[in-house]
């Protein structure tokens, strides 16, 4: 019970640190009106460089924390200095791919010459992104999940308008404000994650300082993994602009951003089960009831998610742009949730991979996953348009779960869709189906309001219901 609460207390700092990304967002709407379209574009492709290359430097050791501190608190061995060990590695290598690499690929993507020198300090900022975003893993590996919301989420988006507008307004530095405020801005996060984890590290002081074999065994798969995942969603997009018109990458970008934060639901709980998992590896049935408890509450928390998308998809849609909102629109949305809904159990029984120390296991489903869906985009894009975009994506969800369902009874012994999921998933989707036939129908001739009432009382009925099926379980 007292990992499952810990668990909980996780998940709940995950979601309010992606909150808390919407201040940032908010922020740098000042600056766009500050500095200009144009000037605003170049920063955030000099900001892309940056981001990517200190993904890159990461070398996967940041997600790596997540499962080897806890090995290491278990076997009796200091946590500090590995740490800090694995963040002096990665900002070596980030100092070199900033002195080396980032400046010519900064050429490339800012072709103005009088505007090449407002990047020089973005690219100073990748060894302190890398070093912090080590940090960051190691505070979630010993549980410190409350960090995260300040440190991640918040970050250096929280440094960067305040500094910017201050040296703008205040000094009249013009656009390079930007640019000291994002280096001024990932120097603080930092420092501030390297303070945070030396404190809570302080009755943990011993350890090897370099890393040990393990741990690169085990985070290089992690990084490519991160990589494959990355370069899947942004070859997706290009492959979609290559057979679709340019309306219809543009309202797939919409409704791909709205699944996705329709799926924070269950992504909040993925980082917590790693470090808890990764904590009672020595024990598989701890393991195995924490997981079971875990995808029943990520089930119980998304189906509200599915009825508001089956009652009232196509009218979010349609309150984010006039032009969008049509019942193809609405059908690819809900096809979008309801896959991912589905494909709540393997996705976390991932996760337990992770925590298990099976990170080759991430890295192939990443691969299958990145591959389905070009090819299921390759297919049914230039034959259904935007429809057959969001149906590409929805089965390239199950097909990475099936994959996922095999690995895990295979190499946890664990089953992919625990307890009461099928009579849970079953049940959600009648109610869903309902919901988004009402919708259909009555959007026809007006305001789809019948849809938005079955909605409203089915999500009622949840409301009433879930805090008693949480404290049974």
């Amino acid at each position: 019970m007292d990992d499952l609460r810990r668990i909980d207390r996780g998940a709940a700092w995950t979601l309010v640190g992606n909150l808390l990304n919407i201040l940032p967002a908010l922020l740098e709407l000042v600056l766009l009106r500050k500095f200009g379209l144009e000037i605003w574009g170049e920063f955030l492709a000099a900001q892309a460089v940056v981001l990517v290359a200190g993904r890159v430097t990461c070398l996967g050791l940041d997600k790596a924390m997540l499962w080897y501190l806890p090995n290491m608190a278990k076997s009796g061995r200091g946590v500090r200095r590995p740490a800090w060990g694995a963040a002096l590695i990665v900002a070596t290598v980030g100092s070199i791919v900033a002195a080396l690499a980032a400046w010519p690929l900064l050429r490339l993507i800012l072709p103005r010459e009088t505007q090449l020198d407002l990047a020089r300090c973005v690219v100073l900022a990748i060894p302190f992104f890398s070093a912090s975003e080590v940090f960051i893993g190691a505070l979630q590996g010993v549980q410190k999940f409350h960090y995260r919301p300040l440190l991640r989420d918040l970050g250096a988006s929280a440094f960067l308008a305040p500094v910017a507008l201050g040296l703008s307004l205040l000094f009249s530095f013009g656009p390079v404000s930007l640019d000291i405020g994002f280096l001024v801005g990932h120097f603080s996060i930092a420092v501030l994650s390297a303070w945070f984890w030396s404190r809570e590290s302080r009755d943990s002081r011993h350890g090897p300082l370099v890393p040990s074999r393990a741990l690169l065994k085990y985070g290089f798969p992690i990084w490519m993994a991160d990589s494959v995942n990355s370069a899947g969603l942004r070859a997706s997009v290009l492959l979609l602009s290559r057979v679709a018109a340019p309306g219809v990458v543009g309202a797939f970008g919409v409704i791909q951003s709205i699944w996705q934060t329709a799926a924070l639901a269950r992504r909040a709980f993925e980082t917590p089960l790693v470090a808890l998992t990764a904590s009672l590896s020595a024990s598989r049935e701890e393991v195995s009831h924490l997981y079971r408890k875990v995808v029943q509450r990520v089930l119980l928390w998304q189906i509200p998610i599915v009825l508001v998308a089956a009652s009232a998809g196509g009218t979010i849609l349609h309150l984010i742009s006039p032009h969008l909102g049509s019942a193809a629109q609405h059908w690819g949305l809900l096809t979008m949730v309801v896959c991912s809904f589905i494909a709540s159990g393997p996705a976390l029984g991932q996760q337990v991979l992770a925590g298990l120390g099976h990170s080759p296991r991430i890295l192939f489903n990443n691969l299958f996953g990145a591959l389905s869906t070009i090819f299921f985009l390759w297919m049914l894009t230039p034959h259904l348009g935007l429809i057959g975009a969001c149906f590409a994506q929805g089965l390239a969800t199950l097909a990475t779960a099936l994959m996922g369902a095999f690995q895990i009874r295979k190499f946890a012994a664990l089953p992919a869709f625990p307890g009461r999921y099928h009579r849970i998933v079953s049940m959600t989707l009648i109610f869903a189906a309902a919901c988004s036939a009402a919708w259909a129908l009555f959007s026809r001739t007006g305001l789809p309001w019948p849809a938005w009432i079955l909605g409203i009382a089915l999500v009622s009925v949840w409301a009433s219901m879930a805090p008693r099926y949480l404290r049974a379980t």
